[in-house]
């Protein structure tokens, strides 16, 4: 079986959905079934997607697309080219690593969508009027053409019935994995060796609350709080909607020189802040899944996370949770200074996120889609 991957997107530096991307591709290594796995990146992804995700075995090959980085150039390739693509490459099956437009009429094999989260219909605001109309209409194209979706989580599934509920489509619960073992962590240049650092790995977007972790984080400086003496909160993600305010929030609280904004880091850079961070803290409003919450959870950070369902259903027993209710700053401040002094736990392994496991429900689920093509019951199958 051969498999196509398409991350194609506007970003020109590492970001979630990339390292989801790639992670996909060398899972799938663990099957031999899969004899090829084609990764279709844009030319301004090429260099980051090789020298940051180990993309180093023959069995995969990084497919540059060259186009212009636009909306409209990007969209227009899925369209059009996509099918193009997996016809000359004779793949067995399509891997959508997110939402994108496609017409199943156009392709000779199944396609499947990974469905990180419904933010376009939960949290709008988090792209702007009119944008967020496109995004709606374009995942609302790629569900109703894919032949099977799987979501990265129990809530995303619930999400996924809740506004798709006639959807009948193939689906299944198929979550993340960890990879960072062939990884010798190496610290991010901008800190220094005795930083203690509280972590927050986050896009800036509305949903993640980072104003609430900043504004916390000033309250326990400012208050004298002896008993968390963080130097600094290192703050790792791309920038997005929220940047300018949230740096204009750290200036006006009069910390903008202990709030570290840092992003496209190397899984090498990450794997350290995981190691040397004293907390880990997690604030969102809404998830898909909350990925660093596993990484956290590898690395036994003391993992502080907001009381919503994705992160109850992720870390469980294993992390510390506070309000979004009433006042989340003075919540969040507070656990903040229960959880600094508890010692550092030792978790277990978790084997919903276990790499072999993970492979072997993809390669299950390609199967069931590739049988059915075969035998012409494509449409007939049901959410697994």
């Amino acid at each position: 079986m051969d498999v196509l991957i398409t991350a194609v997107s506007r970003f020109q530096k590492p970001t979630g959905i990339c390292r989801s991307a790639a992670n996909l591709a060398n899972c799938l290594l663990l099957q031999p079934d899969i004899t090829r796995i084609y990764l279709a990146v844009g030319e301004w992804q090429v260099n980051y997607f090789q020298e940051n995700f180990h993309l180093s075995s023959d069995r995969i090959e990084v497919i540059p697309i060259s186009i212009k980085n636009s909306s409209l150039a990007r969209n227009w390739w899925y369209m059009t080219e996509l099918p193009r693509l997996a016809k000359t490459l004779g793949c067995s099956l399509v891997h959508l690593s997110y939402p994108v437009p496609v017409f199943s009429s156009l392709f000779s094999v199944p396609i499947v969508v990974t469905l990180h989260d419904l933010y376009p219909f939960e949290i709008p605001e988090n792209f702007g009027y009119p944008q967020v109309y496109l995004n709606q209409a374009f995942t609302r194209l790629c569900l109703a053409n894919c032949n099977g979706l799987t979501c990265i989580s129990g809530y995303t599934f619930e999400q996924f019935r809740k506004y798709f509920p006639d959807n009948r489509k193939l689906s299944t619960i198929i979550y993340h994995t960890v990879d960072f073992k062939e990884d010798e962590p190496r610290k991010p240049l901008r800190l220094m060796p005795d930083d203690t650092f509280v972590l927050a790995v986050a896009q800036h977007r509305k949903n993640k609350n980072l104003d609430i972790l900043i504004r916390a984080f000033s309250k326990l400086k400012k208050g004298g709080q002896t008993t968390t003496p963080a130097s600094l909160l290192v703050i790792v993600g791309s920038q997005d909607s929220e940047t300018n305010f949230l740096v204009q929030l750290a200036n006006e609280l009069g910390i903008s020189d202990q709030v570290l904004f840092l992003s496209s880091l190397a899984d090498a850079e990450l794997a350290w802040l995981f190691e040397h961070c004293r907390l880990l803290v997690l604030p969102s409003s809404v998830e898909g899944l909350g990925l660093p919450v596993i990484e956290g959870l590898h690395y036994n950070c003391r993992v502080i996370c907001s009381d919503i369902p994705t992160l109850r259903e992720v870390g469980g027993e294993q992390c510390d949770f506070f309000s979004l209710e009433g006042d989340a700053v003075t919540n969040l401040e507070r656990t903040l200074t229960r959880v600094w002094n508890s010692p550092r736990r030792i978790h277990k392994e978790d084997l919903r996120f276990d790499k072999r496991a993970i492979s072997d429900q993809y390669i299950s689920f390609y199967k069931s889609l590739v049988t059915a093509q075969t035998s012409g019951q494509l449409s007939e199958l049901l959410p697994i």
